[in-house]
């Protein structure tokens, strides 16, 4: 089993971050002396079963990080980038998509995320999630959006797994999953009624969402539990960054 990786870098600072960074890209934020997506770039470059990489981000990530990557300028939605980035992959070797707003992803994290999914061959989506207890053991300051199911608390990560096949899927469907990501009640209503109760009363179970989600895209998905808080801490707003920058990769 092969793998590429896609890094999706395109994120304008337009947000929360703005406020602090005049950079016109989020994954440009110096943190530690690097942008965050250098950090990143590093970690995916340094395992060995990864063949290809392609980044979706602004051509100045050349200037900043030497390597035998494409490039893809960034336009329009996020998915639509996603499925750019993919098809400049052009084969069938399963993807690891991954933000760059993770700094701390290291490559063991990134090997054993790839390891595990050696092991469920026939799925297409590999979505890794972490309890709440690991997340708050390892970063407890750290403010994660937690969804209640019956296996416990958890967060998602931000990486995932996929064959290419996955952008024959309905398109607009993952845009809109991509803008909900941090409100789970709204993510709940795009799985039907009945999930949106059992969301609410805290019955919704790993794999019954495991079977929506693969019922409405047309492919088999499998979410993993990880032990690795580090792919769950995004660095989206100015709390984040000031943790990241004075705790946890000072300069």
């Amino acid at each position: 089993m092969n793998f590429d990786a896609l890094v999706v870098a395109g994120g304008k600072n337009d947000g929360a971050l703005k406020n602090i960074s005049d950079k016109q890209y989020e994954s440009l934020i110096e943190i530690a002396g690097k942008p965050m997506v250098e950090h990143v770039i590093d970690a995916v470059k340094k395992v060995e079963e990864i063949n290809n990489i392609v980044i979706v981000g602004p051509e100045k990530i050349n200037d900043i990080s030497k390597g035998d990557y494409n490039i893809i300028i960034p336009e329009g939605r996020m998915i639509n980038n996603i499925k750019r980035g993919i098809e400049a992959l052009n084969n069938q070797n399963h993807i690891l998509i991954i933000t760059s707003d993770i700094p701390l992803v290291t490559p063991e994290i990134i090997k054993e995320f790839l390891h595990r999914c050696k092991k469920e061959k026939r799925y297409d989506l590999f979505y890794p999630v972490i309890s709440r207890e690991v997340n708050l053991k390892r970063y407890p300051e750290v403010e994660r959006t937690y969804v209640h199911l019956n296996e416990g608390i958890f967060t998602g990560g931000n990486l995932v797994l996929v064959s290419p096949n996955i952008i024959q899927g309905p398109l607009d469907w993952y845009n809109k999953i991509l803008s909900l990501r941090k409100k789970p009640l709204k993510m709940s209503k795009m799985l039907g009624f009945k999930f949106i109760i059992k969301f609410i009363f805290r019955r919704l179970s790993i794999s019954a969402v495991e079977d929506r989600i693969s019922e409405i895209i047309g492919h088999d998905c499998k979410a993993l539990i990880l032990e690795y808080p580090e792919i769950g801490f995004d660095v989206d707003k100015p709390s984040d960054l000031k943790m990241m920058r004075e705790k946890y990769l000072k300069t």
